[in-house]
């Protein structure tokens, strides 16, 4: 009996051969034909079963097994009746040096003394010598609260895991000074049918963490496609790799038409299993106007059980000089006034401040949120999403009623490519629709830069050829922690700042964590994390200055709209707290946004007062690319047809809290957060720090023309203003009606505020 993949293989191969004879050839339009449409991938794929392999298990109740070793400069190591306990400062650490494949691997499992081990830590290295990426803290997994004394760590998830893991380090007690007593330690395969159910069932798979939709070869194969190739012309462009195994194995791609023979339009070998994705272009010009077939042939040389990958077929007309690139840079964490553009005294974005010149610098843009997944979301659909929904994982962040801004471009010709050294944007949020390909940085400590982010997108830009671009990149430099190759950090700092406390330096450098930084004592230590954060902000600059640079020389600017903004700010004790997320002030929500365009003309070089949002992105570059406005709900308008009399939004529930909203009228801005929120959070967490610290109002009005700190609440003063904008808030988010306000709170409500000092 056939297997379900081998039918829907079989039917969807039938369907290919006889398109001819059943009607019309699909032909190519404008915005290209992607052959997955024609032949799709497999959905459910047979199971894939690789060489088993056996828990491996420690003891630790005869000592330090053989295989691990503790560090150099651990002190405080004593064996106990059944394990070995970890203790002193520095944090002490045990180390496994052993290859480990995480294809066949699933998590490391710790088994402490009772009540221990909540704060340990594992890390993990591709490298020799080790150089280690924090793998993750105590995971709450079923298992774990079956088995109280267990720990459980996932290991890295393999899809772009082309090298194998060659060390582990754990921290039992993750902190100096936290004891904990390890008993055993064990790594757990990965079940049966792992590679089938979560690589291959997905849309996308990934090489060197670029994901493109793709056919799977496991083994060897064909897929054969037929459509009508335009009057003008059309190249076929598509990427190849290895995903799993090794063996040699030919990649043969077969043209063929009514009435004439084959033709071998590539005949080359597949790239090896680590080596991301290779680019082929092949020129169709000489079957113009006719039908023509085309087969995707897979043969094996050698060895067994590889899949193959090629990744995103597109047949395209050539030509579509007439429209242009369009370019949009995310600076991921950079707050408005920290640019001289923006009013910054000091000049440390030279590059910025050049094209701030030349272009359209809006004074005051607002971001929609005070982090990236809401706010990024926002940015490229056009309108506000459901926020609570989406950072409560109740709603996709980008919504799918909604086109993203790269679906609209790919269906008007463009090819699509999106890169992000922020791994939150996953596809599993749908960030990566309408990409034709998508690079996402992995999940580690060792954050991708600019310059390797820019890279990976000159070389994808470079290699498109003829045909307008949308290119998107969202850099990471200004998020922390702060780890410019310019700083230059004081090992061994005196004075009150603690190098323990504050940051991670396990690895070998000091890298501040900024999240929860509450105990930070004097202006000095402020000032110094302000000049780290600066050092980064100033290495961004030369690197898109650079970027520009490449662009320019590849003939890539010469007929480009480019934006470039911020998804948020950053604050640094602005309102009693570090980081963002948790409140909705200035510092969160002004970002920098600067357009430039061929068709600007006489406005280049000048300043917009009127209030923007990052709503209004999507609508103005698909205006200045010729292309029609957004499908669907919509709040965002044009950047080229700004009014001054016009209200924006934001809202978060990031970092444990309930919803906090802000309405913003281009004088006044408006902050709500829900009355419950010091009943609702965690005792002790960061989010309890963050109320008892920074102490928000449930209301509070501001008059940012005088006050644009945000330093006195004006909400008892200018009631009709705080009403004024209330309403509109609520109009807005139907949720928030209830939120903060004191004149809809119940008596239990607003003795709570008091005892908290929030009115009186």
């Amino acid at each position: 009996m056939r297997s379900p993949r081998t039918a829907l293989l079989a039917a969807a191969l039938l369907a290919a051969l006889l398109a001819p004879a059943c009607g019309p050839a699909p032909e190519v339009g404008p915005a290209g034909l992607d052959l997955l449409e024609l032949l799709p991938p497999d959905t459910e794929p047979a199971e894939l079963r690789l060489a088993g392999v056996k828990w491996k298990r420690w003891a630790f109740d005869d000592g330090l097994p053989r295989e691990w070793r503790v560090g150099p400069d651990t002190t405080g190591v004593e064996r106990r009746p059944g394990g070995l306990r970890f203790a002193g400062s520095p944090s002490p650490w045990v180390e496994l040096r052993a290859a480990i494949d995480p294809l066949r691997y699933e998590k490391l499992v710790v088994v402490f003394e009772e009540g221990e081990g909540e704060a340990a830590e594992l890390y993990y290295s591709y490298d020799r010598p080790p150089v280690f990426r924090l793998a993750g803290r105590v995971e709450s997994t079923p298992a774990s609260r079956a088995a109280p004394h267990e720990r459980h760590f996932l290991l890295p998830h393999p899809d772009g895991a082309e090298r194998r893991l060659e060390a582990f380090r754990l921290y039992p007690g993750g902190r100096p000074g936290v004891p904990a007593t390890v008993k055993k330690v064990s790594l757990v395969p990965r079940r049966d049918g792992f590679i089938a159910e979560a690589i291959l069932s997905r849309e996308r798979i990934d090489l060197e963490q670029e994901y493109r939709r793709c056919w799977r070869f496991i083994g060897g194969g064909e897929r054969q496609v037929t459509f009508r190739v335009p009057a003008a012309g059309a190249v076929l462009r598509f990427g190849s790799g290895t995903l799993i195994g090794g063996g040699e194995a030919r990649l043969r791609l077969v043209a063929s038409a009514p009435g004439g023979g084959e033709a071998v339009l590539l005949d080359e070998p597949f790239g090896p299993r680590g080596r991301g994705w290779a680019d082929h272009c092949v020129d169709l010009g000489r079957w113009a106007g006719r039908e023509l077939t085309l087969s995707f042939r897979v043969t094996p040389t050698a060895g067994f059980g590889a899949i193959r990958l090629v990744g995103a077929p597109m047949v395209r007309r050539p030509g579509g000089a007439e429209r242009p690139n369009v370019v949009l840079l995310v600076l991921d964490t950079l707050r408005a006034d920290r640019l001289s553009a923006w009013g910054r005294p000091e000049r440390i974005t030279p590059h910025l401040d050049r094209l701030a010149r030349r272009g359209l610098l809006f004074g005051r843009a607002r971001a929609t949120s005070s982090w990236t997944v809401p706010s990024t979301a926002a940015l490229l659909t056009g309108r506000y999403p459901d926020v609570p929904g989406v950072e409560r994982g109740k709603a996709p962040a980008v919504a799918p009623d909604s086109a993203t801004l790269a679906e609209r471009f790919a269906d008007h010709g463009y090819v699509t490519g999106g890169f992000s050294a922020n791994f939150v944007l996953d596809g599993f949020r749908g960030f990566h629709r309408g990409f034709d390909t998508w690079y996402l940085a992995p999940y580690q400590d060792a954050r991708l830069t600019a310059a390797e982010l820019n890279q990976r997108a000159l070389h994808w830009a470079r290699a498109q050829g003829e045909g307008p671009l949308f290119l998107y990149l969202h850099y990471m430099d200004p998020h922390e922690p702060y780890d410019a190759p310019s700083i230059r950090r004081p090992h061994g700092r005196a004075g009150p700042f603690s190098i323990e406390r504050g940051h991670r330096w396990r690895d070998g450098t000091i890298l501040p964590l900024l999240m929860g930084w509450d105990e930070l004592e004097g202006p000095e230590e402020r000032e110094l994390i302000e000049g780290w954060y600066h050092e980064e902000v100033a290495y961004l600059d030369r690197c898109i200055g650079r970027f520009f640079a490449s662009l320019r020389a590849a003939g890539l600017l010469e007929n480009t709209v480019l934006l470039v903004t911020a998804d948020h700010g950053e604050e640094f004790g602005d309102h009693g707290f570090w980081s963002h997320g948790f409140s909705l002030y200035r510092e969160m929500l002004h970002v920098p946004l600067l357009l430039t365009s061929p068709v600007l003309g006489p406005g280049a070089g000048t300043v917009e007062p009127s209030p923007v949002s990052l709503l209004d992105i999507t609508p103005t570059l698909l205006s200045l690319a010729g292309l029609p406005p957004p499908h669907g709900p919509a709040h965002g308008r044009s950047l080229l047809d700004p009014s001054p009399q016009r209200t924006l939004f934001a809202a978060t529930a990031a970092c444990g809290l309930p919803p906090r909203y802000s309405a913003f009228d281009g004088r006044y801005a408006l902050v709500r957060i829900d009355p419950d929120a010091a009943g609702a959070v965690k005792p002790g967490s960061r989010a309890a720090r963050w109320l008892d610290r920074a102490a928000p109002p449930a209301v509070a009005l501001y008059d940012l023309e005088a006050d644009p700190a945000e330093r006195h609440n004006l909400a008892a003063e200018l009631p009709a203003v705080a009403s004024r904008l209330s309403r509109a808030l609520e109009t807005q988010f139907p949720q928030a009606a209830q939120a903060g306000d004191p004149a809809t709170a119940g008596a239990a409500d607003l003795e709570r505020l008091r005892a908290l000092g929030y009115i009186q």
